[in-house]
């Protein structure tokens, strides 16, 4: 027997996942300006800072969405889970754009911090990769309605995500606030 197809409405959660990604963006944009009294742009060296927001708030819409989830609220978990899909697209494209122009973040940390730092970049790099497969593979399988499927996909895929997300705010705060590299 075959699953139906995804249940009418998907695109208004899609689109409500998108806008809100746009906000998010929009609000750290707002912030800088307002703190910088800057036009209503955002140079590239402050980048790293809105991608750590997009981290924050990924969290955030991660646990919430599991709490949803385990409340048996599955429309909760499925809006939460959209904003988390608009979050992780609008950090893609940050850091897209970030690293195309920036290239990669000097660490200034030395001694014993220095292979900490790096085994944990490392590590962060992988998942990020392994997250960045899982994510849409999890996502197509929710959206097919094939959730035994999703289900045992998820119970990998959260925990990775969530652990990509707060690693990557690990390695933003001794990068760029505890260790930046004098110069850079």
């Amino acid at each position: 027997m075959k699953n139906p197809g995804p249940a009418q409405g998907q695109g208004k959660w899609i689109t409500l996942a998108l806008l809100a990604a746009f906000a998010v963006l929009l609000y750290a944009a707002v912030i800088v300006r307002i703190a910088t009294h800057t036009p209503l742009t955002i140079p590239v060296h402050e980048l790293p800072h809105l991608l750590a927001v997009i981290n924050g708030a990924t969290i955030v819409v991660l646990l919430t969405a599991y709490s949803r989830i385990r409340a048996r609220d599955r429309e909760g978990h499925r809006r939460a889970m959209m904003v988390a899909i608009g979050l992780g697209v609008a950090f893609l494209a940050v850091y897209l754009v970030y690293h195309a122009s920036a290239g990669l973040a000097k660490f200034g940390g030395y001694g014993l911090v220095r292979p900490i730092y790096f085994t944990l970049l490392a590590v962060h790099v992988v998942m990020a990769f392994m997250v960045a497969v899982l994510v849409p593979v999890t996502f197509y399988n929710a959206m097919k309605q094939r959730f035994a499927i999703h289900k045992r996909l998820a119970r990998v895929t959260f925990p990775s995500w969530l652990f990509v997300a707060a690693s990557g705010l690990v390695v933003y705060v001794m990068a760029v606030h505890l260790y930046p590299l004098p110069g850079s």
